[in-house]
């Protein structure tokens, strides 16, 4: 399950707007994750969770980028521990992704780690229905709120209050509407304020 771009009581703080003491739950559990997901959307990405991956992909003919949908990429570290980005490239039937198909970083690929790309050097990638295999840690939030970048906080600060304000639009209620909540909510379309704010995190692939 995704984590929440940010918490009720921050959009209180951040946008001083007045929501009464009863609306908690709607925000948490209703209008806040429904945003998250109308992001993600919208920027073409799973969530924006930083969390290890795998990914497989199906190059084309002359393909040397693979795009991740989930950037940034992050390197080995060990506080906190991260396994560094590995790729695999295996065109046997079926596919293993034996240690004989693994690639070598800065030998045969580069990441381009804010990007979240995977860049084959000397070659193209073998073509093919998911020739490829990748594993990596990847995103930004590490917890509901923590390591959401400022932007992408205030974009869902924003969207938030839009939706809290015309909640009574979609028969939105202090009530919980269990099942129906994101979808009523998702047809709304994005102030252009938040499509500013979220340009730096939409993933063209």
């Amino acid at each position: 399950m995704a984590f929440k771009l940010i918490s009720a009581e921050s959009i209180k703080q951040l946008s001083k707007g007045d929501f009464g003491n009863n609306f908690d739950f709607l925000l948490d559990s209703i209008i806040i994750p429904a945003v998250g997901e109308i992001f993600a959307n919208y920027c073409h990405r799973p969530d924006f969770d930083k969390v290890e991956r795998t990914v497989f992909f199906s190059p084309r003919i002359y393909q040397t980028r693979l795009q991740l949908t989930s950037p940034p990429i992050y390197p080995v570290s060990v506080t906190p521990v991260i396994a560094a980005p590995r790729v695999w490239e295996d065109t046997a039937e079926p596919r293993v992704y034996g240690t004989d198909t693994e690639l070598t970083s800065g030998t045969d690929f580069i990441v381009l780690y804010n990007q979240g790309i995977i860049e084959k050097l000397g070659s193209y990638f073998a073509i093919g229905p998911e020739t490829i295999k990748v594993t990596c840690t990847s995103g930004y939030l590490t917890d509901d709120g923590a390591g959401v970048p400022p932007k992408l906080a205030l974009a869902a600060a924003i969207q938030t209050k839009i939706l809290f304000d015309r909640r009574e639009e979609f028969g939105v209620s202090s009530r919980s509407l269990e099942g129906g909540s994101i979808s009523m909510l998702g047809r709304l379309i994005l102030a252009p304020a938040v499509r500013d704010l979220l340009d730096d995190y939409v993933v063209y692939v």
